[in-house]
């Protein structure tokens, strides 16, 4: 029975509350209903979907709506509870408002043993704190391991590229040689073409396969011919992971010269070395579709031959 009155008073929260976020997409309304403390979890989960399917202005709008209502002091107040699941969705409020007045206790959770939890309070600092963030958060980026790499790289794509690239570069640079591949690609995630020369320099000095990997990977997505040279000292490397990544972006900032260098990695041991040695040559601008079933014709390979079959069919070149 009591189940049964929740849900009832939630379904007539829900059915006043729908109609009015949606009309405040538009024009917030002069006149906004109390939302009492027993509804606003209820009020919290609608609001922050709408958040989280829309952009810009409609943003804006939810933000005046949550700030008329007093689901900011809300929030900040569920930040003190103990359960996690309204610690978080008051992190995610939150972050939404960009409300400073939450910042101490969010940098509080970004330390936490909670892996949901810090990571949505990192998540929530660099959105609400961006540059005055990045001191401390930064840090935090070689020790939790914890931490999804796909999730914080999504997340360092909103961060401000300027004040993110030079500090997190130097603790790349220095870090223990396990930790710098997870720093790379978070370089890589800033989309910032001032990460070559760290890259570069990381890249001189490595030793462990899985960092001159992570290098490669991103020079390839830089793709800066400077680097070319750097890339081709690693086409015959040991590893043919390494391998890969340089037959990978010689296909990005590869020039005539590098022509027969693919050519020759179609004939490496491993088999993904030379599939993308297939796929680097078929990308590069200068070899047409002609000139690519030239060098599949004078092949007498037969397996380099259905690798650069395959790569012609997967690119439409047949």
């Amino acid at each position: 029975l009591n189940f049964m009155l929740k849900e009832r008073r939630r379904n007539r929260f829900l059915s006043i509350w729908r109609p009015l976020l949606a009309a405040s997409l538009d024009t917030v309304p002069e006149d906004l209903p109390a939302v009492r403390s027993g509804d606003a979890v209820t009020f919290l989960f609608l609001w922050n979907y709408y958040q989280e399917s829309l952009l810009g202005e409609a943003n804006e709008k939810l933000n005046e709506v949550a700030r008329r209502v007093g689901i900011d002091r809300v929030a900040i107040k569920l930040l003190y509870k103990k359960g996690i699941r309204q610690k978080l969705m008051a992190i995610s409020t939150l972050r939404h408002l960009e409300e400073k007045a939450a910042r101490e206790r969010l940098y509080e959770f970004a330390e936490s043993a909670n892996s949901a939890l810090s990571l949505a309070a990192f998540k929530a600092l660099v959105q609400i704190e961006k540059e005055d963030a990045m001191p401390v958060l930064i840090p935090l980026l070689s020790t939790r391991t914890d931490w999804s790499m796909d999730m914080v790289a999504s997340i360092l794509k909103s961060a401000p590229a300027d004040a993110l690239v030079k500090p997190l570069g130097q603790v790349a640079l220095n870090a223990p040689g396990k930790v710098q591949p997870r720093l790379i690609r978070f370089l890589e995630a800033t989309g910032s073409a001032e990460i070559r020369q760290c890259i570069s320099a990381i890249l001189h000095s490595a030793t462990r396969f899985e960092v001159i990997s992570a290098c490669l990977h991103a020079i390839a997505e830089i793709g800066d011919p400077r680097d070319l040279e750097l890339v081709r000292q690693h086409v015959s490397h040991q590893s043919w992971y390494v391998r890969v990544q340089a037959a990978q972006a010689l296909g990005k900032i590869g020039i005539h010269d590098d022509e027969q260098r693919l050519i020759e990695m179609l004939h490496d041991m491993a088999w993904w070395v030379r599939y993308r040695a297939a796929q680097s040559l078929a990308a590069l601008p200068f070899v047409s579709t002609r000139r690519f079933k030239e060098i599949q014709g004078k092949e007498t390979n037969m397996d380099v031959r259905g690798i650069l079959a395959q790569v012609m069919l997967e690119e439409g070149m047949l």
